[in-house]
C-alpha cells in the first residue's frame, strides 16, 4: 500500500506501438457508459485509444497498489478535476496525449501531465512562459524546454484543482532545470522528464515513484477477465 511507503506513484505507458484492434475492442467493453461516451467523442482513433488506455491504467493502479478490484464512481469538480465520489478512496489524476498516457495515485492530492513536444511553441512563449523561463531557454532545445514548462504548470494546476485561473506566465518554474529532474517548491514535490518527443511531469505532496508499463503488460493483466 502507498500509505506504508509514504509516496505517490506515477504510472506511465508510451504508445509508440500500435494497439491491436482486438485489444482495443476488448478494453473498450470494460468501460462504464460515461467513459465509453467520452472515448467515442474523439475524432481520431489514436486519441480514442489513449482515452481507453488511461482509464484502464487507473484500474491497474488501484488493483496493484490498493487492492481495489472494482472501479469506484468517478465525478469531477466544478473545474473539471476528476476524483472518486467516495472520499475514502485514494486521490488520482490522469493525462493522455498522442504519444502516451499517465496516471498518478496517492493518499493526498496529486496532479500529472503528459504532452508530446509542442513544435509551434515560439508563438506561445510570451503568453505561457515567465520571463525567467524565457531567459534560460537555449535556441537548440527550446521546443523540449517549452513543453517541459508546460507540463510542470499543468501538473501543478491539476494538483491545485483550480484549472487555469491566471496567466500561465505568472508561474515561474525556471529553477526546474534540465530535461529530467525533481524539485521541491510551494510545498510540493515535482518530477519531470523529457524523453524523445514526449514530456511528462507530476506534482505531489509526497515523493513520486515511477512505474512504466507496456501495452502488453496492461492488456495481459486484464486478459483473464475480458
Amino acid at each position: 500500500m502507498i500509505t506504508d511507503e509514504k509516496s505517490s506513484i506515477l504510472f506511465l505507458l508510451f504508445t509508440d506501438e500500435q494497439m491491436k484492434k482486438e485489444w482495443c475492442i476488448n478494453l473498450y467493453r470494460m468501460l462504464p457508459k460515461e467513459r465509453a461516451k467520452k472515448a467515442d467523442f474523439y475524432k481520431y482513433e489514436k486519441d480514442r485509444q489513449n482515452c481507453i488506455l488511461v482509464y484502464c491504467l487507473l484500474k491497474y493502479a488501484l488493483k496493484h497498489e490498493f487492492a481495489i478490484k472494482n472501479m469506484p464512481l468517478i465525478t469531477c469538480t466544478q473545474f473539471g478535476k476528476p476524483f472518486f465520489k467516495d472520499r475514502n478512496f485514494p486521490y488520482f489524476n490522469w493525462s493522455h496525449c498522442k504519444k502516451g498516457v499517465c496516471c498518478a495515485v496517492s493518499d493526498k492530492e496529486i496532479g500529472c501531465d503528459i504532452q508530446e513536444t509542442i513544435t509551434d511553441s515560439r508563438q506561445l512563449f510570451q503568453r505561457c512562459l515567465h520571463r525567467n523561463e524565457r531567459a534560460g531557454i537555449l535556441k537548440k532545445n527550446e521546443v523540449a524546454a517549452f513543453t517541459k514548462y508546460w507540463t510542470l504548470k499543468e501538473s501543478y494546476l491539476k494538483y491545485m484543482g483550480t484549472g487555469i485561473m491566471n496567466d500561465l506566465s505568472t508561474y515561474d518554474f525556471s529553477d526546474c532545470k534540465g530535461e529530467a529532474g525533481n524539485a521541491v517548491r510551494n510545498g510540493c514535490k515535482f518530477i519531470w522528464n523529457c524523453r524523445g518527443d514526449v514530456c511528462y511531469s507530476c506534482c505531489s505532496e509526497e515523493p513520486v515513484l515511477i512505474r512504466e508499463l507496456t501495452l502488453t503488460d496492461l492488456y495481459m493483466d486484464f486478459y483473464p477477465y475480458l
